[in-house]
């Protein structure tokens, strides 16, 4: 059957409409919260309990305020997911408020999601490692290495950070994350050349670990090692040493690679850090 006009929610719109889309009008925004949709029953919140979602920002939101809780998987429409959360031992399931609203499905059990608007609060943590000014990214450790990568990163927040899940990310980082990082801590080059210089692992006294050997965002090395290919570049990187060298693969060996000298008394400092530019300032005897 052909489709004229579609309304679909702006968020999971792709950045390029495909040939003959076009997005001809913005509707009025509707109730922009979550809501927790439950059984009558709240005492979960106290205690351990059982959340449905599917998305992994939410699934990010709610075990950062209770840990405790479990959060399993939900897929369908509207009308799916309440007859899944209906039939199910789960404590509640999380809505788009809009979505429950626009077809009036909105039930009488429900909290809001302004209701747990602490979640973004920054903890003693968040405001101990803010008292660093300098450029450095962390790793949050308190979920394990594998949801480090693969679970929420309400850390990114207030801090940048070489975790999180991304769908989108780059391949060459997604085959650093499985190769390299999910060996943590045996992967001690990465962590340096990733100027990562906090690894959280709970209260910040005594628990979250500074890297004193994080290499901050640019500088020279002394040398290059050239290997075969991609996997024996990826390899290499388990046993090296990112303050002095540098590792590329063999085929982009060229002339002008070769004839770069190390400078013991050069420098090169990160001026400014913007998503499209990024300014450095060095000096250096040769180019």
């Amino acid at each position: 059957m052909p489709v004229d006009i579609a309304v679909h929610s702006m968020k999971d719109v792709p950045t390029a409409l495909p040939i003959g889309i076009v997005q001809a009008a913005v509707l009025e925004r509707a109730n922009t919260l979550d809501i927790l949709v439950h059984k009558g029953n709240l005492d979960f919140l106290n205690s351990e309990g059982t959340i449905a979602t599917g998305s992994l920002r939410r699934q990010a939101q709610w075990l950062n305020k209770y840990p405790n809780h479990k959060v399993v998987d939900l897929r369908g429409n509207v009308n799916t997911r309440m007859q899944k959360l209906e039939d199910s031992d789960w404590n509640g399931a999380i809505f788009a408020a809009a979505g429950l609203e626009r077809i009036n499905l909105k039930p009488e059990n429900y909290i809001e999601a302004a209701e747990n608007e602490n979640t973004f609060a920054e903890s003693p943590t968040d405001i101990a490692l803010k008292r660093d000014h300098s450029n450095y990214r962390v790793l949050d450790m308190r979920g394990g290495i594998q949801n480090a990568f693969n679970g929420g990163a309400l850390v990114a927040y207030h801090h940048n950070t070489v975790g999180g899940y991304n769908p989108a990310k780059l391949s060459i980082y997604q085959d650093l994350i499985e190769n390299q990082w999910y060996k943590f801590p045996n992967c001690l080059p990465v962590v340096n050349m990733m100027n990562t210089k906090y690894v959280i692992t709970g209260n910040i006294a005594t628990d979250t670990l500074a890297n004193p050997q994080a290499l901050g965002n640019v500088w020279f090395v002394k040398g290059i090692a050239f290997k075969k290919g991609p996997a024996e570049v990826m390899s290499s990187l388990s046993n090296f040493n990112p303050k002095d060298t540098a590792i590329i693969e063999e085929k982009d060996k060229s002339s002008e690679i070769n004839a770069i000298a190390y400078d013991s008394a050069s420098t090169i400092r990160l001026i400014e850090n913007k998503n499209d530019i990024v300014t450095y300032t060095s000096n250096a005897s040769q180019n």
